[in-house]
């Protein structure tokens, strides 16, 4: 296969449990082979930092996933605005709404997506890269 990131991203979204380089495949086939029978990938390994990187990829889309199912629309939106920086007075004033209406909001997103702590939505929304 080709040693470049997309058609590996492209291979994985279709599915496929063992991905072989050209230059690596006679010495790896028995392996690669190995582990498709046990169930388990296989990636060539001048590669595998692309299947770290995919897997974290399909992690934080499984997130979003989720989070668009649980979440109100307005909660998307006042979810959006924070990870734009935005704080709950300057929310409040855009949404045109009380500052306890949005903290009111932030306390629900923070119950439905299991998280504690000051600043907590904020944190989620930095290492889900804004996505909201």
């Amino acid at each position: 296969m080709h040693k470049e990131r997309h058609f590996f991203i492209e291979a994985m979204r279709c599915g496929v449990m063992g991905y072989l380089l050209k230059d690596s495949a006679y010495i790896n086939l028995e392996q690669c082979i190995e582990a498709i029978m046990m169930n388990k990938k296989y990636v060539s390994q001048s590669i595998q930092e692309f299947l770290v990187d995919y897997d974290n990829e399909e992690k934080k889309d499984k997130v979003f996933v989720k989070t668009k199912k649980i979440l109100t629309p307005t909660e998307r939106v006042i979810l959006k605005l924070i990870a734009e920086g935005n704080t709950s007075a300057e929310i409040a004033n855009l949404l045109f709404v009380s500052s306890n209406t949005i903290d009111n909001h932030r306390a629900n997103m923070s119950k439905k997506l299991q998280l504690k702590g000051k600043n907590s939505l904020l944190k989620f929304v930095i290492q889900h890269k804004g996505k909201f």
